[in-house]
């Protein structure tokens, strides 16, 4: 900035009436006067003016009285004219320049202002940037644990299933083995022999026919025949009983089993029989409910059934009195399990 500089302007004035003495001292006005040039040139115009105003004073002495006043009339109103416009435009460029200074100082708060703000939202977008980079690389952890997990829980149904099928092949062994128990401790004295012929066990004994878990002698001498008491008998007595059929498939397995003998009213012995009360009731003491039952009678009055060969497999059961003599049908469970037939 430029630096402000005063001028001082000499002006006297010299009364014309009678001389005053030489000891009188002058009256000397001072004016104040600002200027805008540059101090060693404003010091040069100080003492430019010191000089003017030096000479105007000794040639005002010189010339006289009245033109000594007019001189420094004249100078006095250039002077306070020349103070008067240096002070007002020194004025007026102070404010313009404090103006300028002024609004430069604004625009410079208002950008620190605009980068501040911009600061911040720059450091919070990093920060937001950093966050997401954050949750995406969690999320990205949690699906690689969740594929891990999957990847484990589908081993672990894998040997759930395993597990499960080595669990029910040792449970059906299990139940195999105490069935196997179950059957030979119904034999007084188990004929191993029979059963096991070359340490080999096989389901039924030698001349019986397995079939679903049973085993079935099918009494085929030509002689003697038996009444059904005895016939029953003699299957008890070979640890087994007559037969009880219990679906259509071993009906079916009878009767592929069962050949025509003697006459058409001669059959096999089954396990099923009249109580008191007219019911058919098998010999295991279940009611009789497949009804295979064929509308030729051997006797009216006969409370034994027997099976007919030769007839239809849904239609070859028949009533016969006990006495009769005929062929029958033994069976008993299996010492190990068949497949089904």
């Amino acid at each position: 900035m430029m630096e402000e500089e005063l001028n001082y302007a000499t002006v006297v004035f010299k009364n014309g009436g009678s001389p005053q003495k030489e000891n009188d001292e002058d009256s000397t006005i001072y004016s104040t006067v600002k200027s805008k040039v540059p101090a060693a040139t404003g010091t040069i115009k100080a003492a430019g003016g010191t000089a003017a105003g030096g000479g105007a004073e000794a040639g005002g002495a010189a010339a006289g009285g009245a033109a000594g006043a007019a001189a420094g009339g004249g100078a006095e109103a250039g002077g306070a004219a020349a103070g008067g416009g240096a002070a007002a435009g020194g004025a007026g460029g102070g404010a313009e320049a404090g103006g300028a200074a002024a609004a430069h100082s604004r625009h410079f708060v208002l950008l620190l202002v605009c980068l501040g703000i911009l600061c911040v939202l720059l450091m919070a977008c990093i920060g937001v940037i950093i966050y997401i980079c954050g949750v995406m690389k969690a999320q990205e952890a949690v699906a690689e644990n969740i594929i891990h997990l999957e990847k484990e829980n589908h081993q672990l149904l894998m040997e759930k299933e395993i597990l499960a099928n080595e669990t029910e092949v040792l449970t059906r062994d299990r139940d195999d083995l105490n069935r196997t128990l179950g059957v030979i401790m119904t034999f007084q004295n188990f004929p191993v022999n029979k059963f096991c012929p070359d340490k080999k066990c096989q389901p039924c004994r030698e001349s019986w026919i397995p079939f679903q878990d049973h085993c079935y002698k099918f009494y085929e001498r030509s002689d003697p025949w038996y009444e059904w008491e005895k016939a029953r008998t003699f299957c008890q007595n070979r640890v087994a009983d007559l037969v009880v059929v219990d679906s259509l498939q071993e009906q079916e397995f009878i009767n592929n089993h069962t050949e025509y003998y003697y006459d058409y009213f001669h059959g096999y012995w089954m396990g099923l029989r009249q109580n008191e009360d007219n019911k058919w009731i098998w010999i295991d003491g279940r009611n009789e409910t497949e009804g295979y039952w064929n509308q030729t009678k051997v006797h009216y009055d006969g409370k034994y059934a027997m099976t007919f060969p030769t007839h239809n497999v849904t239609a070859s059961w028949g009533p016969a009195r006990g006495t009769m003599k005929n062929k029958f049908i033994c069976e008993h469970e299996a010492l190990i399990r068949t497949p089904v037939s």
